[in-house]
């Protein structure tokens, strides 16, 4: 049954596309993941691949036709971004660490020397870089699908965790969550971790990503405190250099803009 359903499912299923919101055929890469998974919970559950081409030569000639209808129709290829390159992803490690410096030197008698090390114009938005930092953390090893879910991301997604038999420590996500190709939510074992190393001989992303964890300002009154919340303005009450202070919202997620790496910083 499996075998004649699937081959179906496949030849049915359709997206919406965010090019101009009609419904099409998958890209490839989408398809493929969805194929994936269905394999591994098929041979978790009853120990069989049904994609297996020996076994089932009949499936793999569908799958093979399906694929070229979707290179027909012009969804074989996915367009990616450039990849960041090498300069530019050293001068962001450079500057979230020296964020990190200056964050965790508040209150302390050489502040203001520490605050140099960040330029003119950002100084007022230290918690901002330090939330944008945060994020760039959580998509480089969580292995993310951009912005996608993290406005719903809650602080107790998140713990942390010491292997004292690799002498290793990092935070993992413990919760799962429903993504656009996992509508039934994420396996937690199939995500990174931000590990406690350090990159470039600058940057630690562990450092960084439990210190924003140890600002957040906890729970609301309904007992739900927001991974990114959004960062506080400016205001004549705030002041982002005072170590007593709270520097995001209790009550309100980040929107849209927050989830823009970097790009309202510079």
């Amino acid at each position: 049954m499996a075998l004649y359903l699937i081959p179906r499912y496949f030849f049915a299923y359709r997206v919406t596309a965010k090019d101009d919101g009609e419904k099409k055929l998958p890209k490839r890469s989408t398809a493929e993941a969805l194929r994936s998974r269905l394999k591994t919970e098929i041979i978790d559950k009853y120990q069989v691949d049904v994609f297996d081409a020996c076994l089932f030569p009949e499936a793999a000639k569908r799958w093979k036709a399906y694929t070229t209808m979707l290179a027909k129709a012009g969804r074989n290829e996915t367009t990616h971004h450039e990849e960041v390159n090498p300069e530019t992803m050293l001068a962001i490690y450079r500057l979230l660490a020296d964020v990190v410096k200056v964050v965790q030197a508040r209150g302390s008698p050489n502040y203001e020397e520490m605050k140099a090390q960040i330029p003119a114009r950002l100084q007022e938005r230290l918690h901002v870089l330090l939330q944008q930092g945060a994020m760039f953390v959580l998509n480089m090893f969580e292995m993310r699908r951009g912005a996608e879910g993290m406005e719903n991301l809650k602080a107790s997604d998140f713990k942390e965790f010491d292997d004292n038999l690799y002498n290793f420590k990092y935070v993992r996500k413990i919760t799962p969550e429903l993504e656009k190709n996992n509508q039934e939510g994420s396996n937690t074992k199939c995500h990174g971790v931000i590990p406690d190393m350090v990159i470039s001989e600058v940057f630690n992303p562990f450092t960084l990503f439990t210190l924003y964890l140890s600002l957040l300002p906890g729970p609301n009154k309904q007992g739900v405190s927001f991974l990114f919340p959004k960062p506080r303005g400016a205001s004549k009450i705030f002041n982002p250099h005072d170590p007593e202070v709270r520097l995001y919202e209790i009550n309100m997620k980040g929107g849209a803009r927050t989830f823009y790496l970097f790009q309202n910083l510079f």
